[in-house]
């Protein structure tokens, strides 16, 4: 199933279980304009903040009439929140893959570097709205939110703990700062770049990952200054 479907079945309250091939294209179908709605909301609330966007700005980048928006968002706090849960179960779904494959743990956090910043600088929109305006995110969607982020953050965890044990990194680092500081350092520049209108610079993970390497691996310098 999709991050679209599992999203979509969660907002409206769908059960499991197989479907007919016919119903399978029809979901298909579903799923990409459910997504196209998305997609749109998340534009809106990049461009004008969650504060300043409307559903009827979100229909009108569909061409839709804002009654209809309604029959897959029944309000623009539903959106929001529905766009932060799709922004952070695709980084889980994409970190979790990197991380079940094991190997170095130098190299498994490059990848988780790279994936995450491939995300911020494929995801301009999402990345921006999850970034500034998921603090209007509040009660149960807020707490679901601050959880799957937390797990998010504690992979990166796993990964530099296990370099320790490994003793590919100092045995001084403090696994939970690193990951802190390493994700805090790369959204920075994605925000910075996407609020400059600019595209992320090519080579920036590897720059980010020789940064956070720098600090981590026994002996101060990151696998690529050593090279």
């Amino acid at each position: 199933m999709s991050v679209e479907s599992s999203v979509r079945k969660k907002a409206n309250g769908e059960g499991g279980g197989a479907a007919p091939r016919g119903r399978e294209r029809g979901r298909a179908k579903r799923d990409l304009r459910w997504r196209a709605v998305l997609d749109a909301a998340a534009a809106e609330f990049a461009t004008r903040g969650f504060l300043g966007a409307s559903t009827g700005a979100i229909a009108r980048r569909l061409g839709l009439k804002q009654g209809s928006l309604y029959y897959y968002i029944p309000s623009k706090q539903r959106a929001l929140e529905l766009v932060c849960q799709l922004s952070t179960e695709e980084m889980l779904g994409g970190l979790m893959e990197i991380v079940a494959r094991n190997g170095d743990p130098v190299e498994q956090l490059r990848r988780a570097l790279a994936f995450h910043m491939e995300w911020l600088g494929g995801r301009r929109d999402y990345c921006l709205t999850f970034l500034r305006e998921r603090r209007h995110v509040a009660g149960p969607p807020g707490r679901l939110l601050a959880d799957t982020a937390r797990r998010y953050e504690r992979l990166f965890e796993q990964i530099i703990r296990a370099g320790v044990a490994r003793r590919r990194f100092r045995a001084d680092c403090n696994p939970a700062q690193a990951a802190f500081a390493g994700l805090a350092i790369a959204n920075a520049m994605g925000l910075r770049a996407h609020r400059q209108g600019a595209a992320l610079p090519p080579g920036m993970a590897r720059w980010i990952a020789d940064l956070v390497l720098g600090g981590l691996l026994r002996g101060g310098k990151s696998a690529s200054a050593k090279d």
